[in-house]
């Protein structure tokens, strides 16, 4: 029991490391390294019997499978992870998990998927009680309907996401959704109010400091 208890604790630390490696090659750039240091993190979680750090390490090598391309890869992991956190009746991964399904279902431009997997996250976020969350699947809904041309479809996504954002004071929520708020609008004629709600976002986000948003804007 004791040899399995000091074995469990090295295990653990192992993970730890890969965590903190992990930390440092995502801002480093070092992608090659990142991989192997989450994939080596895996099978340390695996051999410790450490599943909330499986699915955890597993999750974050989907989301840099997914940012370079990789989508079948991609979806594997996320749902070797949900698998595990439904398991471990983990309510709050497997909110997070289902959303980010549904964004690698929006890349691969499978919106029937995408829908499915976003409103599974809703009812999961719903059941949490984690407005944020549910703010931010809703505007990947209104994201869905927008990419299928369904624009009044988008804009209720749109405003449920926004009236959310708005109630927590989340500026960069409330400057996303309005900036596609802008471009729905554009899209439906209205260039008017398209020019109002793109001034808005852009004077949130100069308010936040977002750089990138600006430029994209």
């Amino acid at each position: 029991a004791q040899e399995t208890s000091v074995a469990r604790r090295l295990w653990a630390q192992a993970v730890g490391l890969g965590y903190r490696l992990d930390d440092l090659f995502m801002h480093t750039g070092c992608r090659g390294d990142r991989r192997r240091v989450l994939e080596l993190g895996i099978e340390a979680a695996r051999s410790g019997g450490l599943q909330r750090d499986e699915a955890g390490l597993a999750h974050n090598l989907g989301l840099l499978a997914q940012s370079h391309g990789d989508y079948g890869e991609a979806r594997r992991l996320y749902e070797l992870a949900l698998d595990i956190a439904q398991e471990l009746d983990d309510h709050a991964s497997v909110a997070v998990i289902l959303h980010n399904l549904g964004v690698l279902a929006q890349r691969r431009e499978d919106y029937a998927e995408a829908r499915h997997f976003h409103e599974q996250a809703a009812g999961a976020f719903e059941r949490l009680d984690d407005r944020a969350g549910i703010a931010r699947t809703l505007h990947q809904l209104g994201n869905v309907a927008y990419s299928q041309g369904d624009y009044a479809e988008a804009r209720r996504q749109y405003g449920a996401s926004l009236d959310i954002a708005e109630a927590l004071g989340d500026r960069a929520g409330v400057a996303t959704t309005t900036g596609q708020m802008g471009m729905l609008a554009y899209l439906r004629g209205n260039v008017e109010n398209a020019r109002w709600l793109y001034k808005k976002s852009l004077a949130l986000r100069r308010a936040i400091g977002d750089g990138k948003g600006i430029a994209a804007r």
